[in-house]
């Protein structure tokens, strides 16, 4: 639930990747599983980018929080 210090977002999508500081909050991300990048494509907005590392791994993540967008 929102609060004062607490926004509601919609979450379609998330992922983790190896850190990579350069993403940021608004961010649009494009995922393609096809044999033509025209064939069909799926743009989200990055809602929330956390920078951290894995608490199994010890690998430095970023986890993505993403909203679908239309293209």
């Amino acid at each position: 639930f929102p609060t004062e210090s607490r926004e509601e977002t919609q979450t379609d999508a998330r992922i983790r990747i190896l850190q990579d500081r350069r993403i940021a909050n608004h961010d649009v991300v494009v995922f393609a599983n096809v044999n033509r990048v025209q064939d069909v494509l799926k743009a989200y907005e990055v809602t929330r980018a956390y920078h951290g590392k894995d608490s199994d791994s010890g690998e430095l993540i970023t986890d993505l929080t993403l909203q679908r967008v239309k293209p």
